[in-house]
């Protein structure tokens, strides 16, 4: 299960990283694990912010009355944004989105017990979890990734900000604002595509203490 010789992972790097499996280096088979981790434990979640506040607010219906519930929470398990592709303003389905890749997953390997999961997003996470090796050698790993990253977007928005990338201080690199994810261990500027990880990232974690100390 490892990367072919001069194969470089698809995903973007500072500097070119060899595909340890498939298409993709160690590091983001890593990160798209954490997300369906982070993914599941979020989703467990919404039931505890499904009611709307006070007065109604954004979440009211068009008639003013409070709405039953907060809508963008309420979306994350409606089967009818299945197509949420399409829409740029449509809330993913996140269950019916998980199970469509298992169902890819068993169409390829011609495997339809890979089907037969129970439709909870821990238990669909699972899966995909435990399908990571075979699923970082399919030439569509980039495009799940992707929506993996869409869908731990929206029910990070749904349920609270805590899992949101934070400002940590300027890239010394270029000195654009650095954001950190919690649950992943890389940081990566979204200006000039320098990278920190590992002992690193340490050593960037202490510039920025120290400056802050000068403030």
């Amino acid at each position: 299960m490892t990367g072919d010789a001069g194969h470089d992972c698809v995903f973007p790097h500072a500097q070119p990283a060899a595909a340890d499996e498939g298409h993709v280096c160690r590091r983001h088979l890593q990160w798209i694990n954490d997300m369906l981790t982070q993914i599941a434990e979020l989703y467990t979640l919404r039931g505890d912010v499904v009611l709307p506040g006070p007065g109604g607010g954004r979440h009211a219906t068009p008639d003013g009355s409070p709405a039953p519930g907060r809508i963008e929470v309420m979306a994350l398990s409606d089967p009818r944004n299945r197509d949420w592709h399409d829409d740029d303003d449509a809330v993913p389905d996140v269950p019916g989105t998980l199970y469509g890749y298992i169902r890819l997953i068993a169409e390829e390997r011609n495997d339809q017990r890979l089907c037969d999961v129970p439709g909870d997003v821990p238990s669909l996470a699972g899966v995909l979890r435990r399908e990571r090796h075979w699923i970082a050698r399919q030439s569509w790993v980039d495009d799940y990734a992707a929506d993996l990253h869409a869908l731990h977007q929206v029910v990070a928005r749904a349920v609270g900000v805590t899992m949101w990338p934070e400002s940590i201080g300027p890239c010394p690199a270029c000195q654009a604002k650095l954001f950190v994810t919690i649950g992943v261990d890389v940081v990566t500027c979204r200006h000039c595509r320098a990278e920190w990880t590992g002992v690193h990232l340490a050593r960037l974690n202490l510039i920025h203490e120290k400056e802050g100390q000068k403030a």
